[in-house]
């Protein structure tokens, strides 16, 4: 996946989530994300997200949300 983009408001985003978890001292970031808003997963997981649980169950869901869920320092 694609890790760097030149586009400011795509860094300017993939900065803000890193430093709320650092901020907080999160042990880990969860987000819920609408099943058919396929766009913001696919930039979630260029940013290091991950589906929660098993990363292979990613396209169906029995819930509206996929689950996704960031370590702090991916």
């Amino acid at each position: 996946m694609r890790r760097e983009y030149r586009d400011h408001v795509w860094n300017l985003a993939r900065r803000l989530q890193r430093r709320l978890l650092a901020d907080h001292g999160a042990a880990l970031g969860v987000a819920l994300v609408d099943v058919r808003d396929g766009r913001t997963v696919e930039t979630m997981r260029s940013w290091g997200w991950r589906y929660a649980g098993d990363d292979g169950l990613q396209a169906v869901s029995p819930s509206p949300f996929r689950i996704l869920a960031l370590a702090p320092g991916t």
